[in-house]
């Protein structure tokens, strides 16, 4: 198999032989939206995922080029995507205090992505909320950040219409600052401080 790296000049593929290298091209529409990569996801169905500072893209094996796509209000300022995440065939990126959802199932569809609409605007706000890539019985987790000490959120997502909701309960209350959680188990985790792991 490959392995990729994302660069801050382009996105490096290695097959034990030699290193293959993707950037950007102006003049063509199916090369990286951008030179600086920032990050890597393979969803379930083996796609990988690649975000840049200027859009995100998936990589197509069979053309050996890249579909990109466009979520809203970000066509020509930098996109800061912070964290992937998939859960019921649907991809769901973070980008500081918007959240958006991509169906795996109607990949034709080009409308892209969507914005979730929150549930508990009025009780969590989004500024403070960082999705994280893990899922607890198929439920996506956040991070809720206070000063008091970062609350850990579950998320629903309610799909009787489009745009999709998110509905958030509290899962775990804590009184430290929270920077990242990995799920070694479905009741087991490390959670990643500023002070180390826990």
């Amino acid at each position: 198999g490959l392995m990729w790296f994302a660069t801050n000049s382009g996105l490096n593929n290695y097959d034990g032989y030699s290193v293959k290298s993707y950037s950007i091209n102006v003049e063509n529409p199916r090369s990286l939206p951008a030179r600086e990569v920032k990050h890597l996801f393979l969803d379930s169905k083996n796609n990988l995922w690649i975000s840049t500072v200027y859009g995100l893209c998936r990589y197509n094996r069979s053309s050996d080029d890249f579909d990109r796509f466009q979520l809203p209000d970000y066509s020509k300022i930098r996109t800061n995507i912070l964290t992937f995440s998939e859960i019921e065939g649907a991809i769901i990126i973070n980008t500081g205090n918007r959240f958006f959802y991509f169906l795996t199932d109607n990949d034709k569809d080009e409308s892209g992505f969507k914005e979730f609409h929150f549930s508990d605007a009025e009780k969590y706000n989004s500024r403070n909320l960082q999705l994280t890539s893990e899922l607890i019985n198929d439920e996506l987790l956040f991070i809720y950040h206070q000063t008091e000490g970062d609350v850990l959120l579950l998320a629903k997502i309610n799909r009787a219409k489009e745009p999709y909701a998110l509905s958030l309960e509290r899962y775990l209350d804590t009184d430290i600052q929270i920077n990242d959680v990995l799920l070694m188990s479905s009741s087991d985790f490390c959670v990643v401080t500023n002070d180390g792991i826990s």
